[in-house]
Parts: structure tokens; sequence; C-alpha cells
């Protein structure tokens, strides 16, 4: 949670009433303790307001929702439930707009692997029959999250999947184990924190160093 704190407090410090808008909707059900800790975990930073797709929201109200927010916050949980519920209610095509506006927005796990060009390289089950695969589009860079660390076996079935991903699929992957952040902008994605690995189809993987820096979105990564 504290790297979620660290990645949102420079949008939020200074200004005078600032609101993290929290949208677990790659979880089941919301889970009451996992919004205590975010609350929690913000405090004197911001106001934590929920967005809880799991119930019908009037689409004049998650206008009104991202309107507010100065910082939207997508945790984890199934990437295919989060995007479902994304169509569905109506607010994939508003957060594009809100991000592409200037909106941050924070994403761990599920919340990460959605800003990509497509989430097929979740390691989810598609268990709510989900027929949507795109991603924001953010990057031309797709997601791997909790890439595994000292695991070698769970290592070598990550890389067979990612292999396989790319047999069809040209996006290069950023995979990060759980240590790991990425800073994405209009002047490209930075490593920012903890070990992220590059896997471009035909190459061997690249362990990133921290602060190595893609040219910009939508290009290749610089080596």
């Amino acid at each position: 949670m504290q790297n979620i704190v660290t990645a949102s407090k420079p949008y939020l410090v200074m200004l005078p009433y600032p609101v993290v808008l929290y949208m677990p909707a790659a979880e089941t059900t919301l889970n009451s303790e996992y919004v205590d800790v975010t609350r929690t975990a913000f405090e004197n930073l911001a106001e934590v307001e929920i967005l809880d797709l799991a119930q019908p929201i009037p689409l004049a109200d998650l206008e009104s929702a991202l309107a507010r927010a100065t910082v939207l916050y997508i945790p984890g949980g199934n990437t295919y439930l989060l995007l479902d519920r994304l169509y569905r209610s109506g607010a994939y095509h508003l957060i594009q707009a809100r991000v592409h506006a200037g909106m941050p927005l924070v994403g761990f796990s599920a919340g990460m692997v959605i800003c990509g060009e497509n989430i097929l390289t979740t390691n989810d089950y598609n268990d709510c029959g989900s027929i949507e695969f795109s991603g924001f589009g953010f990057t031309k860079y797709d997601f791997v999250a909790h890439y595994p660390s000292g695991d070698r076996g769970e290592e070598t079935r990550r890389d067979s999947q990612i292999r396989e991903y790319h047999s069809s699929h040209a996006n290069p992957v950023l995979a990060l184990e759980d240590d790991g952040s990425v800073e994405i902008d209009s002047k490209g994605a930075k490593v920012v924190h903890g070990h992220c690995w590059l896997f471009e189809a035909g190459a061997e993987k690249i362990l990133l160093e921290q602060g190595y820096t893609g040219r910009c979105l939508g290009s290749p990564w610089r080596r």
C-alpha cells in the first residue's frame, strides 16, 4: 500500500481538497477491510471516495465521481472481471477520456494490467465470460503482474506464457515483480522501483535497471 501512496502523493499535496477515487471493480464483492486500509493509508493526504461497479451506477453519477477525482486508484483482483464491469457500466470510455485529459491513474495488479493494449497477459481465469479483452491502451506495452521471484518453476511457466503471447502479438511486455513499479506519462515509461523485466518477441528477457526509460509512449523500449 505504501507504493500506492507514494505514487499518488505528488498529485495530492498542495491541493485544498484532493480526492482519491478508489475503484475495486476487480473484486467480486466490496471488501470493507480493504476500504479501511485504503482510507487509513491516505489519511491526512486526501479524501477517499468509493466507486463500486459491482452495483449499477447511473452514468451521470460515474461522470460526477470521475470529475471530482484527483487520482483514480484501481487495485487488484480478476482482470477479466474488472474489464467486464468497466464496459458494462460505461466507465471504460469515461476513464480513458479523463486520463487523456490529465487525471492520474494509479493501478495495482489488475489495475496495472488493464492499462496496456490488451489484458491477455493476465494470469487470471475468465470466470465471468468476458468478451472484451482490450485494455485502456495508455501505452503499447502490455503488463504481467506478480512476476515470480525465486521460484524457478513458476518463472519458467510465466516465461512460456509470455512467449506464447508473442506468437500472435507483437507488443513488448513489462513483467513486474511484487516490488516493482513503472511510471508512464507523455514523456515515456520509467522504472521507478524494484524489479521489472522486458520481454520482446524473439529476444531474451532483460532485467531493467531502476530509472531505465522508454523513449515515448508507443515506441520501443530504449536500451
